[in-house]
């Protein structure tokens, strides 16, 4: 499923719902973003509901109010931009891990703007420094996250 050089960065379970429906592992490598569905009752089987290189992936957000969505745009043949909702555990940690991926690169305005949380203000804004993976403000010079303990 994966090849000897691709890291696991976050995995869980997931279940997407546009373009297509279906649940299972949820995985994003160093490489791409892969869901995988298992099937038959003796001998599991896997197939891959959505299997993306992360260099085709336009923009990254999370929508919804109560329960939070992941949405990650993937630039498909032809040029057209095909949107997935995504349905897994913490989806803001897999919109930081997958800009963290891209380098920033390639990435819109618009989009930049929606890994913000909503409490952080416009980017580039005072010259404050959040953690990529809760969202909560850090100092400058802090490797930890205060709040989430969680590397920066």
């Amino acid at each position: 499923m994966f090849s000897p050089d691709e890291r696991v960065l976050l995995s869980g379970k997931g279940s997407i719902e546009q373009p297509i429906a279906g649940n299972g592992e949820m995985y994003l490598t160093d490489k791409r973003i892969f869901l995988a569905h298992k099937s038959g009752l003796i001998k599991k089987r896997e197939t891959p509901l959505l299997d993306v290189d992360v260099s085709q992936v336009t923009y990254a957000k999370t929508e919804g109010s109560l329960r939070k969505v992941l949405v990650v745009g993937v630039r498909g043949t032809g040029g057209q931009v095909i949107t997935y909702k995504i349905h897994v555990g913490g989806p803001q940690s897999w919109v930081s891990q997958i800009y963290s991926l891209k380098g920033g690169a390639g990435v819109g305005a618009r989009a930049e703007a929606a890994v913000q949380p909503a409490h952080q203000g416009p980017a580039g804004s005072s010259g404050a420094r959040f953690c990529k993976h809760c969202g909560k403000e850090i100092d400058a010079d802090s490797t930890f996250c205060s709040a989430c303990g969680k590397h920066q």
